[in-house]
């Protein structure tokens, strides 16, 4: 199927106005992939909708608002979504979800010099500009699912949930095992050469009638 057929497919789906999350964050997904980020707003906010109680939801739409066109009302708008994630109190499921979110709004902050704007709700230790040379983000679009990110890096050692702190300073998060992840590695210095990145799906828990985790 041409990216232009797929595109046509997409739009007429989100006309139905499906109430199924997952097959959204799929739509969404494939659509940021072909860089038509216009196309995706409209889909995460009703994914919001749909899923106020689920962090990523908010994340998803902050990461993408942050890559379409600022203005004054969007920044204040992101700060907001990530505010959500940092400061809610979320089901057991999406622990440290929050950890990965604040790097991000970290970045945020600083790109957008809004750092001062934040400093009355948020401890101003966890303000600080920490730049990597590489940050791998890895998500899935199923609940109750278990899948690892893994890094080869170019020493050939191999970076993984149980092996997490390497010798040339890459690390990984914990294992995510009964949600929608994230799991990140991040290497403040990385040495030239390839990184692989590899996805293992361990399990899925739960049952579901809209297919395969993607």
């Amino acid at each position: 199927m041409t990216d232009k057929r797929f595109i046509t497919y997409l739009t007429q789906i989100e006309k139905l106005e499906l109430e199924s999350p997952q097959l959204l964050r799929t739509f969404a997904y494939k659509l940021v992939e072909l860089g038509l980020l216009n196309l995706v707003e409209n889909i995460l906010r009703h994914i919001v909708n749909l899923r106020l109680d689920e962090p990523q939801s908010y994340r998803d739409l902050a990461l993408l608002l942050q890559e379409s066109n600022i203005q004054n009302k969007t920044i204040a708008e992101i700060s907001d979504l990530f505010k959500t994630v940092i400061l809610g109190e979320w089901d057991g499921r999406f622990a440290e979800i929050e950890v990965t979110t604040l790097h991000e709004f970290n970045w945020f902050l600083f790109e957008y010099h809004q750092q001062q704007q934040i400093s009355n709700f948020l401890d101003n230790r966890l303000i600080r500009h920490l730049p990597v040379d590489l940050r791998i983000v890895m998500i899935w679009d199923t609940n109750d699912t278990d899948v690892d990110l893994h890094v080869i890096e170019p020493t050939g050692e191999e970076c993984y949930y149980s092996h997490k702190n390497k010798a040339i300073g890459g690390m990984i998060n914990r294992d995510f095992t009964r949600d929608y992840g994230t799991e990140e590695y991040l290497i403040r210095k990385a040495v030239k050469g390839t990184y692989t990145v590899r996805a293992k799906y361990f399990a899925n828990h739960q049952q579901s009638l809209t297919g395969a985790t993607t």
